[in-house]
């Protein structure tokens, strides 16, 4: 294990701060069963039944602002700014989105939404992190994840961060900047969710769909602690060569023709892999380009 010993906190339905339901309320907070880790990414943790977004509400703590009037807001424990590390997690979404606006699908109570709170300790690293290889180190962790319960064949990666199961999405991963070199790192990670809309169907998964068993969300929870406490420290202190040779491993569609749609172009070449600062390396007509954008298709699905 790495970064420290998890903890089990005892769950209860104590409300704290007069709970209402709101999903746009950050103090309505409550405690639940999942568990917290004594240092590094989960060692503090908010749990809500229901947010608009936990990528939001992750974005107002991490500044140390509340909801309400600022007198409320100096009684808060929220005015306090989030330490790094620190997770909100939610059982349902409102307003759950991934990258490029898309909305997230999850039923309520089935699966992991969650956002990690990371503070970057050198402003230098900023760019460098927020464009490349945090989003590619979140994807290792999540990855690894799902194949601690269902085995490795069958887990890869679709550049930059959809984790896919036998072939189908089972996780998204959006990065995004808070405050200065501050970053949000919003994990959806489909567990025991059993049915998705038709637009998504054929392209989506969850560990419950792909093995036909259900799952412990807690022990999920706890082994993605556990990879997101290993792998995104390999970034922050400079140590992101084993990430880009951990995830070139496991990218998929490794030496197979793609479709790379850019807001500009559409373009079509043979995948090599990703450079030293994320990017993704495409042959055409015996040359290579790197990009730091843009929808993959494979030759045989394009996931959404």
């Amino acid at each position: 294990m790495q970064n420290g010993v998890l903890v089990s906190i005892i769950a209860d339905t104590k409300v704290r701060a007069n709970f209402d339901m709101k999903a746009t309320d950050l103090d309505g907070w409550q405690e639940s069963g999942f568990p917290v880790a004594e240092s590094g990414i989960g060692s503090v943790l908010r749990y809500y039944p229901v947010v608009d977004s936990t990528n939001r509400l992750a974005r107002v703590w991490a500044s140390g602002g509340g909801s309400g009037s600022s007198a409320s807001r100096m009684n808060s424990a929220w005015s306090e700014v989030a330490p790094n590390g620190a997770v909100i997690i939610a059982d349902h979404q409102t307003s759950g989105r991934g990258r490029q606006g898309r909305l997230w699908e999850s039923s309520p109570g089935q699966n992991l939404l969650l956002t990690a709170i990371i503070r970057a300790q050198e402003p230098l690293l900023s760019d460098h992190v927020a464009r490349g290889m945090l989003p590619l180190a979140t994807s290792l962790a999540v990855s690894a994840t799902i194949a601690t319960f269902v085995g490795e064949g069958d887990v890869s990666i679709k550049w930059p961060n959809d984790v896919l199961l036998g072939g189908k999405k089972c996780a998204g991963i959006l990065v995004e900047a808070s405050v200065e070199d501050v970053f949000l790192i919003g994990i959806g990670l489909n567990v025991n969710e059993s049915e998705f809309s038709d637009q998504v169907g054929a392209l989506a998964t969850s560990l419950l769909l792909h093995t036909g068993r259900r799952f412990d969300r807690r022990s999920v929870f706890i082994t993605l602690m556990e990879q997101l406490n290993y792998w995104i420290p390999k970034v922050l202190e400079k140590g992101a060569e084993d990430v880009a040779a951990t995830y070139t491993k496991k990218m998929a569609g490794m030496g197979l023709p793609i479709t790379l749609n850019t807001s500009s172009a559409s373009v079509q070449g043979i995948l090599r892999g990703i450079n030293g600062d994320g990017g993704l390396v495409v042959e055409h007509n015996s040359s290579q380009k790197v990009y730091y954008s843009g929808e993959v298709s494979l030759s045989h699905v394009l996931f959404e």
